[in-house]
């Protein structure tokens, strides 16, 4: 059950034609065939970004098969970026099982439930429906100042907590999309101080990072899952 349910996870996605002559055909026949580097090169050749999701999900695949498995989570994390996919999902945390992965700190329900909400649209679209809600608002207390109907002035409130509530998910919407994250590619020093090499320890390939500055000579600032910030390496790390 465990080896079916392994080649249902790791099988190629199927995002373009059948095309025999098509990169995105090529890359499933290497792979199908255990070619994973031409599999993997085949699928970099793609300059198409209409199913960059599938190409991403696919190339974490084939660098899974190759054991480059901080590679292949480095891909998984792409695709889910632009497609929220279950299998995809799901091979990604089978790639996390097979590094020692930094232990993440637990967000509150009511947290993780407001980054939810606020990632469901895309931050200028929110900010659109916030527009749409000031206007409704404006037009409902031009016509309480009109008619003076309690139902109108009641619809006008309404209208106010909710263009609040829109800013305030707006908000909050485009500080997470300006959060950038990245995944180390190689085992690498971590540095609390970056004027003391003497207080490293070492990052294990896999873990997911967020970058906070990359504008330090050779060195980045981030904070890991566990909520520790410190520099390491540029070169160690691709942003996600």
């Amino acid at each position: 059950m465990k080896l079916i349910t392994y080649i249902l996870l790791f099988t190629s996605l199927n995002a373009f034609s059948n095309d025999a002559d098509s990169l995105f055909a090529i890359g499933n026949y290497h792979y199908d065939n255990e070619a994973y580097q031409k599999a993997i090169e085949s699928y970099f050749a793609i300059e198409s970004d209409e199913h960059a999701s599938a190409v991403y999900h696919n190339l974490g695949n084939s660098y899974y098969q190759k054991g480059d498995i901080p590679n292949s989570i480095l891909f998984y994390e792409r695709a889910l970026l632009l497609k929220n996919d279950l299998q995809t999902q799901e091979n990604l945390k089978l790639a996390k099982k097979r590094i020692q992965e930094i232990e993440s700190i637990p967000i509150l329900f009511p947290i993780h439930w407001w980054n939810s909400i606020s990632q469901l649209l895309h931050t200028k679209h929110w900010m659109i429906l916030s527009s749409v809600f000031v206007w409704i608002s404006c037009l409902l207390l031009f016509l309480f100042f009109k008619n003076r109907q309690k139902a109108t002035f009641n619809l006008f409130l309404i209208a106010v907590f909710f263009t609040i509530l829109l800013a305030l998910v707006s908000h909050r919407s485009n500080h997470l999309s300006k959060k950038t994250y990245g995944i180390i590619l190689k085992n690498t020093p971590f540095f609390s101080d970056i004027t003391d090499s003497k207080t490293s320890v070492t990052v294990t390939a896999g873990n997911k990072i967020e970058i906070i500055d990359n504008n330090y000579e050779e060195y980045s600032f981030i904070t890991l899952q566990n909520g520790e910030s410190g520099w390491v390496s540029q070169s160690d790390i691709e942003g996600i």
